[in-house]
């Protein structure tokens, strides 16, 4: 049976979060292994025959570094010097040799108060979000399509900074949600992590809700990646 997440997960992580100290954490780093690593391992391999059947150019090693964040922070340019992070996080992506590209991913996040999943830019240029504006221009029924399984999937919705004033000159409530998006992301958060308990429970959730982002991570990526549309 798969190793998942649990109580003693969350815990690890709040009490990482409060000792904060490399001399705690080296002592206690086989329960890092045990409680976040290799659920999150776990978590990967499940989900990745969903992810490759979205897209097969997407890497799902089930490695720290490739897939599962690092559970050390990068102070270098904060100044929130802690050494580890209180939440761990899986992301799934195409791996772009070529700079320039604003890559969209899949990812789940856990938190000691709760977790989240979706997909989106984490960054993401005026050019691609202009490309993505053209590409629902020329054929916005189609774009309606493609976020319809968003709307039913019920938890997920559109984020992102709005403009002030909109560029999109249509009636249409359901376009401006997207058209009117500096940046751009999709995600459904959820309070408390006792649902992420049930391993089973929780991949079948998440491809579900993967399922319902294909749509709209494809539509992203044409807007990164297609020099068609451009």
């Amino acid at each position: 049976m798969a190793e998942g997440f649990s109580s003693e997960t969350i815990g690890f992580l709040i009490e990482l979060r409060m000792r904060n100290d490399r001399a705690w954490y080296n002592e206690h780093k086989p329960d890092y292994e045990r409680l976040v690593l290799r659920p999150f391992q776990a978590l990967v391999s499940a989900l990745a025959p969903t992810i490759a059947k979205i897209d097969p150019l997407i890497d799902t090693t089930p490695a720290v570094g490739k897939t599962i964040s690092r559970i050390y922070r990068d102070s270098r340019f904060s100044s929130d010097k802690s050494f580890y992070r209180d939440r761990a996080w899986i992301t799934f992506e195409r791996k772009i040799k070529e700079e320039g590209y604003d890559v969209p991913a899949f990812y789940f996040e856990l938190t000691p108060s709760g977790y989240s999943y979706g997909a989106g830019y984490y960054y993401v240029s005026v050019k691609t979000m202009d490309n993505f504006r053209a590409m629902i221009d020329r054929d916005a029924e189609a774009f309606l399509k493609i976020v319809e399984p968003i709307a039913k999937n019920g938890a997920l919705a559109a984020h992102g900074d709005m403009y002030k004033r909109s560029r999109y000159t249509g009636a249409d409530a359901r376009i401006a949600e997207w058209y009117n998006r500096k940046n751009l992301y999709v995600a459904a958060g959820f309070d408390g992590v006792s649902d992420a308990f049930c391993f089973g429970g929780l991949v079948s959730r998440l491809e579900d809700g993967f399922a319902a982002l294909a749509g709209i991570y494809h539509f992203m990526c044409g807007a990164a990646f297609d020099e068609a549309a451009r």
